[in-house]
């Protein structure tokens, strides 16, 4: 995978994860949403990127199973702990979210959300136990249902969709 769609892959993946470290007011709405998602007993999430690659995560319980175009498979770690995973991976608590605006109405798989854009600063992106300075400012929109749970994600060049129910186990 290119390093461009890695990265993209990577911070749509932990942005719930760490916008629990959102310090701007105006970035609540967002930060609720993401610790909502991050409670949930069970998610589907899928993830494109532009270049068309397509990661699928359903989390059930303590259960979690991927799919990244081939065949589906059981990885060892509940959604939890991805996400606490991920968060430490992208310096949480170093990240700053900020610029936070309400954009609107917006249907997204026939359900209504409210979009809200942001701006991301990372100073310092640990990852495979290498930190690696970049300079990666991005912007992203964030889609919430009137449940208060994120059901969208835009962020450079790569979308993320989420749902909540109706959710079961791809293989036993």
């Amino acid at each position: 995978m290119k390093t461009r769609a890695f990265l993209g892959l990577f911070t749509a993946f932990t942005v719930s994860a760490t916008l629990a470290h959102a310090s701007d007011p105006s970035c609540h709405a967002i930060e609720a949403a993401a610790a909502k998602a991050l409670q949930q007993r069970a998610f589907h999430s899928i993830t494109e990127l532009e270049d068309g690659t397509r990661l699928e995560l359903i989390a059930i319980g303590e259960t979690t199973y991927m799919n990244q175009g081939g065949d589906w498979m059981k990885i060892p770690a509940n959604a939890g702990k991805l996400g606490q995973a991920a968060a430490t991976a992208f310096g949480a608590g170093e990240t700053q979210f900020h610029d936070c605006r309400k954009l609107g109405s917006e249907s997204i798989a026939g359900m209504a959300t409210t979009a809200w854009t942001y701006s991301m600063d990372a100073p310092e992106i640990k990852l495979f136990g290498k930190a690696a300075r970049a300079a990666m400012t991005t912007s992203g929109t964030y889609y919430i249902g009137a449940d208060g749970l994120p059901y969208a994600h835009v962020v450079e060049g790569t979308r993320q969709h989420w749902k909540y129910t109706g959710v079961s186990a791809p293989i036993p």
